[in-house]
């Protein structure tokens, strides 16, 4: 029975990590249809164990595994949104069906509590969430706004803050190439990055664009992980094009791609198709560049996003063609004005050749 246990408990986090390598999934705010499937799964579950199932009632599903209830409810519940991550989905049950957890904007006094708790108990997020009765997400993502305690700052970055945070990054890339074989998110030891205040445990993370900046501006301890994104992204790391992930032309075919597949969600794109010779994940990371230079309105669904990029793309394309239609008949106008031109030079030429031999004939004649 034992050995059942450990099987089970190992395959389900197996396949809790494996949705962290999946390119087809739903990312953002749960919209009406979802939340009402989750309501439908939950208490579909309920019903068979005799659970209450009411919002705000499902304390069960935040017990240990090990009391009996919880065992595979996150997992049965979430096989009711394929597109979202059984993560995805714990932490949406966790925030809107359970009571025992403060929501809501943070006070001065809990901020104190927060970083003191994390001053004594390190990472520790479940504990110290459960000492402050808030997610231990809603804790964690506290302490980084608050970035630990560490003052800030938030003018010109100074030439070792540049020097150090390239240094973090190349580490970070190192320590990630060391990991690539395995299965599920990379597993990222603190003891790799060159900081002083390096933790022994391992820290598990999943990157965005090959970087979790969260875990690279713990180690800057001066930077927030946005100024620290924007700061490489922006100024010091290499484009894709740069790093020959992507080429001439291959935003089009992106483009061209995602109006043919016709989804209506990300997750129901076949990413990795899109654009011959490249990944899931530099398409994806392509497209993402690109909604940055759409307008915010078209953003709030994909659809719009991709007609917008498309239109765009038309347009770009039909200001190209038309400039070299007009350049050929430029370059016509211009042979004609050169010829026109030609033929006049020619003129005033024997004219001038004209006038000096008159010249020189009116001179013999006066001497003779």
């Amino acid at each position: 029975c034992c050995c059942c246990c450990c099987c089970c408990c190992c395959c389900c986090c197996s396949s809790w990590r494996a949705d962290y390598n999946r390119t087809d999934v739903k990312h953002g705010r749960f919209d009406d249809g979802e939340r009402a499937a989750i309501a439908a799964a939950i208490r579909e579950y309920a019903e068979e164990r005799g659970l209450p199932y009411s919002l705000g009632a499902c304390d069960w599903l935040v017990e240990r595994a090990a009391a009996g209830h919880k065992r595979g409810a996150i997992t049965a519940i979430a096989a009711a949104l394929p597109q979202r991550t059984r993560k995805a989905v714990w932490q949406f049950v966790r925030g809107n069906y359970t009571p025992t957890e403060v929501q809501g904007k943070w006070s001065a006094a809990e901020d104190a509590r927060l970083l003191a708790l994390y001053s004594e108990l390190g990472p520790r997020w479940k504990e110290i969430g459960g000492r402050l009765g808030r997610l231990d997400r809603a804790a964690r993502d506290r302490a980084r706004d608050l970035n630990y305690g560490q003052p800030l700052n938030t003018g010109k970055w100074t030439d070792d803050e540049v020097d150090l945070l390239q240094t973090l990054v190349a580490s970070y890339r190192q320590a990630v190439a060391l990991t690539a074989d395995a299965d599920g998110p990379h597993t990222i030891s603190d003891s790799l990055l060159p900081s002083d205040t390096a933790e022994a445990r391992a820290l598990a993370v999943t990157t965005l664009d090959d970087i979790d900046w969260t875990f690279v501006a713990r180690q800057m301890g001066t930077r927030t992980s946005r100024q620290c994104a924007e700061k490489w992204h922006m100024r010091l790391g290499p484009s894709m094009v740069e790093a020959g992930q992507w080429g001439r032309g291959d935003d089009a075919r992106l483009i061209r791609g995602l109006v043919a597949a016709a989804a209506e969600e990300a997750h129901e794109v076949a990413w990795g198709s899109l654009v011959a010779g490249r990944t899931a994940e530099q398409c994806q990371r392509r497209w993402r560049l690109v909604l940055k230079h759409l307008p915010v309105e078209v953003r709030c669904t994909f659809a719009a996003a991709v007609a917008e990029a498309a239109a765009r793309l038309q347009q770009s394309e039909d200001k190209a063609a038309a400039a070299a239609r007009s350049g050929g008949s430029k370059t016509k106008q211009q042979r004609k004005r050169q010829a026109a031109g030609n033929e006049d030079a020619q003129q005033e030429q024997q004219q001038q050749q004209q006038q000096q031999q008159h010249a020189a004939g009116a001179a013999r004649r006066s001497s003779s």
